[in-house]
């Protein structure tokens, strides 16, 4: 089964914060299934993609709440 990752829209497409590799994974617009962009080759989205499902607009608090810069 493929993993569902919340994503957030931004002007230039959208985003989701990767918890293996601990930085923000951007696509492009839209949700659905995406191929990994994991830098680590431990990251188990590297075997099956991930699904985005958008969840809103990214704001400056959820990137906080993620520890850093987007």
């Amino acid at each position: 089964m493929t993993p569902k990752v919340l994503a957030y829209s931004t002007p230039s497409g959208v985003t989701f914060w990767c918890m293996h590799c601990r930085v923000w994974h951007r696509h492009g617009h839209g949700g659905g299934h995406r191929e990994a962009h994991c830098r680590g080759g431990a990251s188990p989205y590297l075997a099956t993609g991930y699904d985005l499902v958008v969840v809103g607009p990214m704001t400056t608090q959820i990137v906080r709440s993620m520890g850093g810069r987007r």
